[in-house]
């Protein structure tokens, strides 16, 4: 160690001359004899001082030098711990850590938390959603992947999926998750006996073995929605195999289940007379297959309406809502205890152009001025209250093939005027609307009977009859739109939603052959090119060939003007503000909130970063 060797000769020559001196003029104690000896010692051989020699030297220093000796090895100690802090600290990372308690409050009463009939109610799926875990799952970021399936093969012909199940899948109980349970689960959904809503859904299909942890099912014909049907929760068999069909709605496995979910069941209050559930707890599930979850227990506590749910959460009784509509929602802007949360429903509204039944809107331009006259933004503000999101296209923000800048509208008054006046559509200066060859620029807007709706339908008639367009509004119930408009496509303009499936898949809302009667193109909208882009788009194997397709597809439809895409509505919800990564980006159902619950948390911890 030359370096240790060349500072302890540096140090030593500071001293050599006054020890000298000090040897020769006086009496010097036998422990100073025995200290210079030792340091001499050293000096000499040229070795580093050892531990015996070392602990002489204090006593070689005066007074005033240990002083400053001893503040010197203070800041060599303080300033050597901060470096080994800051090293320590530039290596770390926040992480999630398991604690906290969270309570939320629901509309309604559970009353069967099962998959096979939860479908039926808000609460029930609520539960049964961080109860129960499926093959698949809904990921509000990538769509449909693997949940209690580690891996999964479709054949070519699209009509054999098979599944491997995880190996550290388990159910509440301690029990392995196996094959025999998700075949128990499937044949009860399709046995008539247990009366499930779903049954219908999983006509054609057979599920079979082909080992404990590997099932097969084969499907009648081809089903796009099929990875979507296997996100349904697997019931475990050995608990289930012994209650029969008839009393599968009375066993008291329906209120305290026992799934493979990130949370379990852990109690629940009753109203001693009436026997309905007050409060509900459920609590992590150690041996859950994913990392979390991380949040120690969820109270739900339940309210029969809306306004005792909002009083709760005022009164600090509950700390988040599972909805909160949009007008009560501006209330707790400013409530540093929750945080408003909003998730895009898996819809767009817009207002569809009708060219078939409306000769005026067979003018393209017409329809463009149209789209440019209307002002979204103030829409969504004066509605809303600004909880919405604003749409360009039928393609949903976030999702694949989406586009920021879909399209060219933008709102300018002043170039639909130009668009209606180079038409032919002049200001009549008597009555102030638009004629051509003595037609009165007149349309119809048509919309079910809604507070919202109607209050679009409104805006849109003052934005349009600044430009001299003249505009009805006309309203109608949900049956009547079913009945006798959808069907006789009655309408100039229609003012609805059209609300997608989890496959996002646009078909039936822009295929030529949904113009039809039974079908579900508002805009009576045809394209060859259009067909042939959204038929790829159904068998689209990779997200890049769907994603082109789709992108070409916008841009045809677009370019045509056939309806004016308004806003994508929001599901508004609240959650304590203590809770992190609780955000979702869209739903198709107000369950799927908690579709990413299993990283939720409250709590956090330090970890040295490995990479």
């Amino acid at each position: 160690m030359p370096d240790l060797r060349s500072q302890f000769s540096n140090m030593l020559k500071r001293f050599q001359t006054p020890f000298r001196a000090l040897f020769a003029k006086k009496h010097t104690s036998g422990s100073k004899h025995l200290a210079m000896a030792q340091v001499i010692q050293a000096k000499q051989s040229g070795r580093v001082p050892s531990t015996k020699q070392l602990r002489y030297f204090p006593s070689l220093l005066s007074h005033k030098e240990k002083i400053i000796a001893s503040f010197a090895l203070l800041a060599i100690i303080l300033s050597g711990s901060y470096m080994i802090l800051s090293i320590i600290g530039a290596n770390q990372q926040t992480i999630p850590a398991v604690g906290g308690t969270y309570t939320e409050g629901v509309i309604g009463a559970p009353q069967l938390i099962n998959p096979l009939y939860s479908t039926t109610s808000d609460v029930d799926s609520d539960l049964a959603r961080i109860i129960y875990s499926g093959l698949m799952r809904f990921d509000p970021a990538t769509g449909i992947t693997e949940d209690l399936a580690e891996s999964y093969n479709i054949s070519e012909d699209n009509l054999q999926y098979t599944f491997v199940i995880r190996e550290n899948a388990k159910w509440h109980d301690g029990d392995p998750v196996l094959a025999d349970d998700v075949i128990f689960t499937i044949n009860a959904i399709q046995n008539t006996q247990y009366r499930s809503p779903l049954s219908t859904s999983f006509t054609g299909v057979a599920v079979s073995q082909v080992d404990d942890r590997t099932v097969r099912f084969d499907l009648e014909k081809e089903s796009p929605d099929f990875l979507k049907l296997i996100t349904v929760g697997i019931l475990p068999s050995h608990l289930w195999q012994d209650i029969t069909a008839n009393n599968a709605v009375l066993t008291a496995l329906n209120i305290k289940p026992i799934g493979s979910g990130p949370y379990m069941f852990e109690m629940l209050e009753k109203d001693n007379k009436t026997g309905e559930i007050h409060t509900y707890t459920v609590k992590r599930f150690d041996d859950y297959y994913q990392d979390g979850p991380y949040i120690e227990s969820i109270t739900f506590k339940f309210y029969p309406d809306i306004n005792s749910a909002i009083s709760a959460l005022q009164n600090h009784n509950i700390e988040g809502i599972s909805y909160l509509p949009v007008s009560e929602a501006t209330r707790f802007e400013n409530d540093d205890r929750i945080s408003l949360m909003q998730a895009g429903l898996h819809e767009y509204v817009a207002a569809f152009f009708n060219p078939e039944h409306s000769d005026i809107l067979a003018d393209v331009a017409v329809r463009k001025a149209l789209c440019f006259a209307t002002y979204k933004e103030k829409i969504i503000d004066e509605v809303f209250g600004g909880y919405a999101k604003q749409m360009e296209s039928f393609v949903l923000p976030g999702t694949t093939g989406f586009v920021e800048d879909a399209g060219d509208v933008i709102f300018d008054q002043k170039y639909a005027t130009v668009m209606l006046d180079e038409a032919g559509w002049v200001v009549n200066q008597e009555t102030g609307l638009r004629t051509k060859d003595e037609t009165v620029l007149s349309l119809t807007i048509t919309t079910i009977d809604s507070t919202e709706l109607i209050s679009v339908a409104n805006l849109l008639k003052s934005q349009w009859e600044e430009l001299g367009i003249q505009v009805e509004i006309s309203t109608i119930d949900q049956a009547t739109l079913q009945s006798t408009t959808l069907k006789n496509h009655d309408y100039d303009i229609l003012l609805s939603g059209e609300i997608y499936d989890t496959n996002l898949d646009p078909y039936a809302f822009w295929h030529s052959s949904q113009t039809g009667a039974s079908g579900l193109n508002l805009a009576q909208f045809e394209n060859d090119d259009v067909d042939d882009l959204l038929e790829t788009i159904q068998i689209a194997t990779t997200t890049e060939e769907r994603e082109q397709a789709l992108e070409k597809a916008q841009e045809i439809i677009l370019a045509d003007y056939p309806a004016i895409f308004l806003y994508q509505p929001q599901y508004t919800y609240a959650v304590s503000s203590a809770i992190k990564n609780a955000d979702v980006v869209r739903i198709s159902m107000p369950s799927d909130r908690f579709s990413s619950i299993d990283t939720w948390y409250i709590k956090t911890r330090k970890s040295l970063i490995t990479e």
